[in-house]
């Protein structure tokens, strides 16, 4: 009977320590490759790709971008969804993972872009828990 109640502190003991050590910690946001894709179709228009890495604990959720230079300008998070193109409200980004944004996929769609660009622009990404940050990104043509 001694020996069946060890048994059972020792399991006990490892499912506590197992849970403590889940996912729960703070996300650790890296993003690396940001492009920006002016379209040849609609002029106003542009997707933007990068890989945003999640080096910590915890998963973060990608809520919303913008643009510093030209603040006139709407950003929206898109997804293809049954071979469609389709606005999402978020993205996840897990623990130790990542969130790749390239076309055919999910990736940041850009409307109301002026003519003329600097060759060069500032995306803000909102994240709810790693909060804002800031990305350069260069502007490519499709």
């Amino acid at each position: 009977m001694n020996r069946l109640k060890g048994l059972l502190l020792i399991f006990v003991t490892l499912v506590v320590s197992l849970s403590s050590c889940s996912t729960s910690g703070p996300p650790d946001i890296k993003v690396k490759w940001p492009k920006l894709f002016r379209s040849n179709y609609s002029k106003d228009t542009g997707s933007a790709f990068m890989a945003i890495i999640n080096d910590g604990t915890g998963k973060d959720i990608l809520t919303g971008c913008s643009v510093i230079e030209y603040p006139e300008v709407s950003c929206e998070l898109h997804n293809i969804v049954n071979g469609r193109m389709v606005l999402v409200k978020q993205m996840e980004v897990p623990a130790k993972g990542i969130l790749d944004l390239k076309s055919g996929s999910s990736h940041l769609m850009f409307f109301g872009l002026p003519d003329k660009m600097k060759s060069e622009i500032t995306v803000v990404l909102r994240f709810r828990k790693s909060g804002t940050m800031k990305i350069k990104t260069k502007i490519k043509w499709f």
